[in-house]
């Protein structure tokens, strides 16, 4: 079987060579011809030898799976976007209820407004993981430092324009939402199959996404007198 396969992949090279040197024939045939050539090749190959037969297997369950990918992707940024806006007026709507706040914006402070981005994308990140997410070792550690550039973007980039402008927009608030939210998913789903992260990263990642949580909790009740947990419509600070 050794020997028959490497008579193949011979005579495979060989029929290669003689289609490149058709190549510059440019007959009206060719494209024709090259293209019967290649899947015959391709037929043989798969059928004589194991590893070729094993690497097309691998190719179509990687491609399978990154599709997969992908729209779970397209999905999760949509998702948070409905979501996160529907968490801004749950609060509200729940009579002010203490549970209901520690996930949602309980006042207009910019920290608040953080958990619009934070909690949809941490839940759903926590089903996609489960979906797909274990294929990927980098998974965790690139959705936790997607997360934390989104928290980062809505910030510097809604004190910038404020800083600029001399006052907030609703639009422009409703837009720098919207770019936090690409930014994590952009990231993320470029990082998650660009490398493989350590035990250590995953561990690491988990332990901040933690910390995170836990101070939204927190701060929800306790608010540091600073002014990112200002509200600059009611200008209380928490509850």
């Amino acid at each position: 079987m050794a020997f028959l396969s490497e008579n193949i992949h011979y005579a495979a090279k060989m029929q290669g060579r003689l289609l490149n040197s058709l190549f510059v024939l440019r007959t009206p045939l060719h494209s024709i011809f090259f293209l019967g050539a290649k899947i015959k090749i391709m037929i043989v190959l798969f059928v004589f030898s194991p590893n070729f037969r094993a690497d097309i297997i691998e190719f179509s369950k990687r491609r399978d799976t990154m599709q997969n990918l992908f729209v779970w992707e397209t999905i999760g940024f949509i998702f948070v976007i409905i979501f996160g806006t529907i968490l801004h007026f749950v609060y509200e709507w729940s009579g002010n209820n203490k549970i209901v706040g520690i996930f949602s914006p309980v006042n207009e402070s910019v920290w608040e407004h953080l958990k619009m981005l934070f909690f949809p994308m941490l839940l759903f990140s926590i089903i996609e993981y489960f979906m797909v997410g274990k294929e990927y070792k980098n998974f965790i550690a690139a959705k936790s430092f997607g997360i934390l550039l989104g928290l980062l973007f809505i910030v510097i980039f809604f004190y910038a324009y404020t800083g600029i402008a001399g006052r907030n927009f609703l639009w422009m608030d409703i837009l720098t939402f919207i770019l936090g939210v690409m930014v994590a998913f952009t990231y993320s789903g470029r990082k998650i199959t660009s490398a493989e992260a350590s035990s250590k990263t995953n561990w690491a990642s988990l332990l901040f996404l933690t910390a995170l949580t836990l101070s939204f909790i927190v701060f929800t009740f306790r608010p540091p007198h600073i002014g990112l947990f200002a509200s600059p419509v009611s200008k209380k600070e928490g509850k």
